[in-house]
């Protein structure tokens, strides 16, 4: 089945480069996309922007591409999000390694969420409590977690990824000071 996902950006360009993805974002270095095209250009935050569409098969995608998909109520997700947020030197929180997939979906970081996982990393001492004292924090926070606030994003980790989306686009929004036109490409 077909999927349509969507990327916001405040630049037009032909193609995917992830030489120009940041790092320290839910699942680390990539390309981000959104189930929900409303989300992807609230992320503009410009009167100018692009929000481009992608129509692809992620079931027949498993057959060539490494996929891991968090669940949103997962302990696992929440330590990722933190390894990838806040790189704390020497720590890896996280059983799943972003090398091992060429994607990654799961739940987007809401801002009660962001919120807590900054505080637990600035005040310094996180990375001194036990396994177990660590994981209870996390699951405290885990549970102030809203899935329903935020759609689900799809990270796109390799240029094996980039490719197929790239072959995939199938229109765009161009959100300018007159409006919004759609494109179909």
């Amino acid at each position: 089945m077909n999927e349509i996902l969507f990327h916001g950006s405040t630049r037009y360009f032909d193609r995917f480069d992830l030489e120009k993805s940041r790092l320290k974002l839910d699942f680390g270095r990539g390309i981000y996309l959104s189930t929900r095209q409303d989300h992807s250009a609230s992320i503009i935050k410009t009167n100018v922007g692009y929000v481009y569409s992608y129509e692809v098969n992620l079931t027949e995608a498993r057959e060539f591409l490494r996929i891991f998909r968090f669940r949103s109520d997962s302990l696992e997700w929440v330590k990722f999000v933190l390894d990838n947020r806040h790189l704390i030197t020497g720590t890896q929180l996280s059983s799943i390694r972003a090398k091992d997939y060429d994607i990654i979906m799961g739940p987007t970081v809401d801002n009660v969420l962001k919120r807590e996982l900054d505080s637990i990393t600035l005040d310094g001492g996180f990375a001194l409590l036990s396994k177990t004292a660590q994981n209870k924090k996390l699951a405290q926070i885990r549970d102030k977690f809203k899935p329903d606030v935020y759609p689900e994003q799809v990270c796109l980790k390799t240029q094996k990824a980039v490719n197929l989306f790239d072959r995939s686009r199938v229109g765009m929004w161009i959100i300018g000071p007159g409006g919004v036109k759609y494109v179909k490409c």
